[in-house]
C-alpha cells in the first residue's frame, strides 16, 4: 500500500534552484487537470493510502486555483494535506492564507530550506513568512537536507530563531522528528562521464533503492511515477509506469540499483561522489536520461 499520493501540479517556479528536478527551463505551461485529480483523490483512493496527500510542483502556490480544487476534493474525502513549498509566496501571505483557511484542520504547510532556497529569499522573509501561519493556527514544518553545503550558519540561526517563535506562538511543542524533514544531498550527474572508468565514488555496488514505489506520484501529464525524481526529463524521457515495457525496467533499476545495471551494460558512471551522499539517486537518473534507449533495448537480454 502506497504510504502518500503526491501531486506534482506544474513546473512553474521562480527560484529556478541549480539542482532542482523540475528544471522549469522545460516547463511548457503544461498543468495536472482537473480530471486527474478527481479520477485520483476518491473514496476508494482514501483506503488505499497509507498516509495523507503532498501538494508540490514547481512552486504549489504558482497554481493557487489548481491547488485550492484540490484541497476541497481531499478534505471532503478525509485525507490530511501537506502543501511542500519553497515559500516565495510570502509577498502574498495575507491572501494566500486567507484562501487556505477553510482546510486549515486538514493540511500542513511544509516549507523547503533545502538548496539555495534560504540564499535567494532570506532568513527574514522565511521569519516573517512563518510567523504569519503560526499566528493564524496552521501546522507548520520544514524540510533541511543534511550534510554540505547546506549546514550553513544562516541556517542554523534560522532554526533557533523558528525554535523560539514556535514556543511563543504554538500551544505545545512540535517533536523535532515531526518539524524539522532532513533528506540527503543529492548531487546532480554531470551530463558526460569524464572518463570511460566507472567512478561513481563511495556508492556501494549493491546500493539498492528504497524510496521508489514507496508512494504513489501524479505528475502535471496525469501520469504515474516511481518516485518524484523521475518526471524531471523531457516527456520521451519520463519513467511513466504508464508506459509500455517502463513498468519492468523501473523494476530492475529499483531491485538491482543502477551502478549494478551500469556494470553490466557496461555504461560508464560520472562521479556523484560526496561525502554526504547516501542515495542511488542520481546515478538512477543519469542512466535514463543519458542511457534511456539501451535501457529500453538491452536491459532484459543483458539479465
Amino acid at each position: 500500500m502506497p504510504r502518500n499520493l503526491i501531486f506534482l501540479l506544474s513546473r512553474r517556479c521562480l527560484l529556478r534552484c541549480p539542482e532542482c528536478n523540475v528544471h522549469p527551463e522545460l516547463d511548457n505551461g503544461e498543468l495536472l487537470s482537473d480530471s486527474s485529480l478527481e479520477k485520483n483523490i476518491t473514496p476508494i483512493s482514501r483506503k488505499q493510502i497509507k498516509g495523507g496527500i503532498i501538494w508540490t510542483g514547481g512552486e504549489p502556490f504558482e497554481t493557487p486555483d489548481l491547488l485550492l480544487h484540490g484541497l476541497h476534493l481531499a478534505s471532503s474525502y478525509g485525507f490530511f494535506s501537506e502543501i511542500l513549498t519553497g515559500g516565495l509566496w510570502h509577498r502574498n501571505a495575507d491572501s494566500m492564507l486567507k484562501s487556505l483557511v477553510p482546510y486549515r484542520d486538514f493540511i500542513n504547510i511544509r516549507i523547503s530550506l533545502d538548496g539555495p532556497h534560504l540564499a535567494m529569499i532570506g532568513s527574514e522573509p522565511i521569519l516573517n513568512l512563518c510567523t504569519e501561519i503560526m499566528k493564524r493556527g496552521f501546522r507548520l514544518s520544514f524540510t533541511v537536507r543534511t550534510g554540505d553545503p547546506y549546514s550553513s550558519p544562516e541556517l542554523a540561526a534560522l532554526k533557533n530563531d523558528l525554535a523560539v517563535l514556535q514556543g511563543r506562538l504554538t500551544p505545545e511543542r512540535i517533536p523535532t522528528a515531526h518539524l524539522w524533514h532532513q533528506i540527503p544531498h543529492m548531487t546532480a550527474p554531470a551530463e558526460s562521464p569524464s572518463s570511460p572508468k566507472d567512478s561513481s565514488g563511495g556508492i556501494s555496488p549493491s546500493r539498492k533503492c528504497r524510496l521508489a514505489g514507496k508512494d504513489r506520484v501524479i505528475a502535471w501529464d496525469g501520469h504515474l511515477y516511481a518516485c518524484c525524481g523521475l518526471f524531471l526529463f523531457p516527456d520521451n524521457y519520463r519513467l511513466s509506469l504508464d508506459f509500455g515495457s517502463n513498468r519492468e525496467i523501473f523494476e530492475q533499476l529499483r531491485l538491482l540499483g543502477p551502478k549494478e545495471i551500469a556494470r553490466r551494460l557496461k555504461i560508464p558512471l560520472p562521479n556523484c561522489s560526496e561525502s554526504s551522499e547516501s542515495t542511488p539517486c542520481p546515478l538512477c537518473q543519469y542512466l535514463w536520461k543519458h542511457h534511456s534507449t539501451r535501457l529500453r533495448t538491452e536491459l532484459f537480454s543483458a539479465l
